[in-house]
């Protein structure tokens, strides 16, 4: 960026455009403002022609339009363009102040400080320079002193030259030739700095003028995915850029960024989770941790507005907690598939943990039915893992010490279940991420085996496999199952990091312990930020002020009514985020510390950067689940990578294995030529 070179410069005049630069609106594009005053005009019981209000915003663009082709000047008035309505639709002059002071009020209310411009300002003002406002804008000079005074930029004895006070224009170029004039400066002192490619940057210039483009103002990669020409999405777009270019003046800005995509991929999904609820006359809506937490958050947000009576709790829950007490009685191939399941190893310590048991005496009674291993960090071949299943399966001895530890975490897990409140009613709705419905199955044969019937409804964001469903375990998806398969690909792309999107700010559920009758979570206690290497408290915050800039009624209206579209534009967005993620987006995830293990013994960086070891292993040795030895997200450690890295990557990978091979003959090659010119000489 340019400022440097502006702070050591040492100009007479330092000019700033106005709106796109120093100012900002909260929507995306200046047509938001009319969308704002048609939404507001709607509601009113003014008595302004119809035919006008119901397409307000377009007649408004229309006007400025007319009003441009009919002036002789170079700049129109915000009196000229209502001029045009008052006589289009016979508006009274009581009714054009009105609508005039209602876009006033949409302008001042919409306006915020770009807050990195706001910093230089002031630091040329320390430096005793004049800074001075130049805009093409319609709207009175009055009203933009307040815009900048509102917002702490304007001083006393600051200068606006303005292009509808003095009927010249910055894209003409007549405003700068009467600014030269009226400040009595050369064109090789001043300098102007603007946003608009055209009037802000080529005109100057052209004149003789320094100037400098300021484009951050302009949409983001995300942004023109979003944007829309209504709105809903000219208010979320405007969110997404007021966000991006204000977190200059938060620390870890690029977390804080990430948090705001988040948020909007999570605002869709607690809405459709919300709307599914409603409609299937839901009464109270558990949220599971740890996944829960943040939806539950959002939730509560969203409720404001939405106002559904559905109570909605946040519950402590995990594989951990959940499925060891829903054992009893026998194992069978769905115990087996959670038991023993390759995330992305498994040994004898983790599954021992998955039980609650002993590792050394689970290892010993499993070598005493069939011997498997003598070491309990040993990863266990698909030899060694058919060995123990049949232990399993077939064994009293084994089945009885997991029934025992069953039977005790059991009893506590339905205490804790009553507690909460979450058996006060026949129908049950609970929220989590995903991905293999086995928990919701697992908690319904917890309360099979206390006779509670309850109807229970899973609502996720994707689903991989429906496990158990029936007439009374109902499981619905948000994005994609195995029903639902349009969006299945970049569903199961996106599914851990859409974990590390949801992360709560504690640890993980152990089980639940009775404290004189009050049942309480225990928790994994080694939780801190420092730990999993993100700053959640900043990635929220993104999340959050995403929701505080966009949250209304009309928006969340829009969304539930379209929210197949809204949907298809997060899709886009995550496959644009995951599979050309930026080098600060894929530094935010990638240094995460994750561990998609249930036991949570192991914690890796979510994508490192490759080596070439690690390069070669995923692309050519590492099959499947073993890829996430090396990373969960491919796209996101090339970027980190270095540049052959990145250059091998661009190639197809048979070719590197091919170059490798060659070079590896070479060498061979010139060591069996050495020795034999070694062996000629002795013999010489």
């Amino acid at each position: 960026m340019f400022f440097q070179e502006l702070l050591n410069s040492d100009y007479k005049l330092y000019s700033f455009d106005i709106f796109d630069t120093v100012i900002m609106r909260k929507c995306g594009t200046p047509k938001g403002i009319f969308y704002e005053m048609q939404i507001e005009l709607l509601k009113s019981s003014s008595g302004i022609n119809k035919c006008l209000l119901n397409n307000f915003c377009d007649r408004r663009v229309k006007a400025e339009q007319i009003a441009r082709i009919n002036s002789s000047k170079e700049e129109i008035s915000l009196y000229e363009i209502y001029e045009i309505l008052q006589r289009d639709y016979d508006l009274n002059l009581e009714e054009v102040k009105y609508l005039i002071n209602l876009e006033i009020d949409k302008e001042m209310n919409n306006a915020i400080a770009n807050t990195e411009i706001t910093l230089l300002i002031n630091e040329l003002r320390k430096k005793g320079k004049k800074v001075i406002f130049t805009s093409d804008m319609y709207l009175p000079k009055n009203v933009i002193i307040d815009i900048l005074k509102k917002n702490e930029i304007f001083k006393d004895g600051d200068v606006i030259y303005l292009s509808s006070e003095l009927n010249k224009t910055k894209e003409k170029g007549s405003l700068f030739y009467e600014i030269l004039k009226l400040e009595n400066c050369k064109k090789e002192e001043i300098v102007h700095i603007g946003d608009n490619i055209h009037s802000d940057f080529n005109v100057p210039k052209s004149i003789g003028i320094k100037s400098y483009l300021y484009d951050k103002t302009k949409f983001s990669r995300y942004e023109k995915i979003v944007y829309e020409d209504n709105y809903c999405f000219n208010k979320i777009v405007g969110a997404f850029k007021v966000l991006r270019i204000n977190s200059i003046n938060v620390a870890n800005s690029d977390t804080y960024n990430v948090g705001v995509i988040a948020g909007f991929i999570l605002l869709g999904y607690v809405l459709w989770i919300l709307y599914e609820a409603n409609r299937l006359k839901l009464k109270n809506l558990f949220f599971l941790s740890r996944d829960g937490q943040i939806l539950f958050e959002i939730a509560n947000k969203v409720n404001k507005f939405t106002k559904y009576d559905i109570n909605f709790k946040y519950i402590y829950a995990s594989r951990q907690a959940w499925h060891l007490p829903s054992i009893y009685e026998k194992i069978t191939e769905r115990e087996i598939d959670w038991i023993l399941e390759k995330d992305p190893i498994v040994n004898f310590n983790i599954i021992a943990a998955r039980l609650s048991l002993d590792p050394y005496l689970l290892m010993e009674k499993v070598n005493k039915e069939q011997y498997v291993t003598d070491d309990i960090y040993e990863n266990l071949s698909n030899e060694k893992i058919l060995k123990l299943r049949n232990v399993l399966l077939h064994s009293k001895i084994v089945q009885e010490m997991i029934f025992d530890a069953a039977n005790s975490k059991r009893i506590n897990a339905i205490s804790y279940f009553n507690q909460e409140g979450l058996l006060d009613s026949k129908d049950i709705g609970i929220v989590d991420l995903g991905w293999k419905g086995r928990l919701q199955d697992s908690l319904k044969r917890i309360l099979e085996i206390y006779k509670k019937n309850k109807k229970i409804y899973g609502f996720y964001f994707g689903l991989t496999s429906l496990g158990e469903i029936s007439n009374t375990n109902e499981k619905y998806s948000y994005l994609f199952d195995p029903n639902n398969i349009k969006y299945k690909k970049i569903g199961e792309k996106a599914a851990n990091i859409m974990e590390i999107f949801t992360t709560a700010n504690h640890g993980s559920t152990i089980e639940y312990v009775d404290n004189g009758g009050f049942y309480f979570p225990k928790l994994r206690n080694d939780f801190t930020e420092e730990k999993i290497n993100f700053k959640l408290n900043v990635f929220r915050s993104g999340i959050f002020d995403f929701l505080d800039l966009v949250l209304d009624n009309h928006i969340i209206s829009e969304i539930m009514k379209n929210n197949d579209n809204y949907k298809t534009k997060t899709v886009k967005l995550l496959k644009i985020f995951i599979d050309v993620p930026n080098f600060y987006e894929a530094k935010v995830i990638g240094s995460y510390k994750f561990s998609s293990d249930q036991a949570e013994k192991n914690y890796r960086m979510f994508a490192q950067p490759l080596s070439l070891k690690d390069f070669i292993k995923y692309n050519y040795y590492y099959r499947d689940i073993r890829k996430v030895e090396i990373t969960y997200w491919y796209e996101g450690s090339i970027i980190q990578s270095k540049l052959y890295i990145k250059y091998f990557n661009k190639i197809h990978i048979d070719k590197l294995i091919r170059l490798l091979g060659l070079i590896n003959k070479i060498i061979h090659f010139a060591i069996k030529r050495g020795r034999m010119l070694v062996n000629y000489k002795k013999f010489l």
